[in-house]
């Protein structure tokens, strides 16, 4: 049974269990394991790529003043704009 008291005996055991394992069964194991997260990943790599679309429309990074800067209110304008770049990209994307 795990314990804290034994944690890093367990931790070192599987460890080792796992590199035993041939390549193929590894490679299964950790489909597995990460199909479970995979939806949350996907939808948040999805939310990163629409913000940071967003960020390049804004294009701060070019200019050091904050007077030029883009205002927070907008960066809503942005990201919907993101949004439909990305969609014109799915659909470019499957139409061969």
């Amino acid at each position: 049974a795990y314990t804290m008291d034994n944690r890093d005996e367990t931790i070192q055991g599987i460890l080792k269990s796992i590199a035993r394992q041939s390549p193929i069964l590894r490679i299964q194991t950790k489909l597995g394991l990460s199909e479970q997260i995979r939806p949350q990943t996907e939808t948040m790599n999805t939310y990163e790529t629409q913000i940071s679309q967003a960020a390049l429309i804004a294009q701060d990074w070019k200019s050091s003043n904050e007077e030029d800067s883009m205002p927070a209110k907008h960066m809503q304008e942005a990201v919907k704009l993101s949004l439909v770049k990305s969609d014109n990209n799915e659909d470019t994307k499957f139409s061969n």
